[in-house]
């Protein structure tokens, strides 16, 4: 569990710092959490938990300072213009969270995001 938490603090960091950047080396602003449809839809309530709990965070808020995070279910087209049709692409990192499933689930969350994205934004070449 702490190598894990030393992972993901070191990431946070790296994207805070502008380390890890876009690939049209543009910061990330935001952040979009993606649950897989199906059975998998549930993955996405442990985050989201932690974010309520840390937004009334001192430090938690100072990091978070000029960012947005959104959560969407990828399956639902409507769901997901309505979540992100104020987020340039370009500044927009997507995370899919998905805990102890299958690879399949995985990959049909990132077909339709990836069909989503290019329906909603034509800015194919961003993702």
């Amino acid at each position: 569990i702490y190598c894990i938490r030393r992972r993901v603090e070191d990431f946070g960091r790296r994207i805070r710092s502008g380390m890890l950047r876009s690939i049209t080396n543009q910061t990330f602003r935001n952040v979009l959490c993606l649950a897989p449809p199906g059975r998998c839809s549930g993955s996405m309530l442990g985050t989201q938990c932690i974010y309520e709990a840390l937004k009334r965070d001192f430090s938690a808020q100072k990091y978070g300072r000029g960012r947005i995070l959104r959560f969407v279910t990828s399956i639902d087209p409507i769901d997901f213009e309505t979540q992100t049709y104020d987020l340039n692409p370009a500044e927009t990192l997507v995370i899919v969270i998905v805990f102890g499933t299958t690879r399949s689930c995985t990959n049909r969350s990132n077909d339709t995001t990836h069909d989503n994205i290019d329906d909603a934004t034509s800015l194919n070449e961003v993702f």
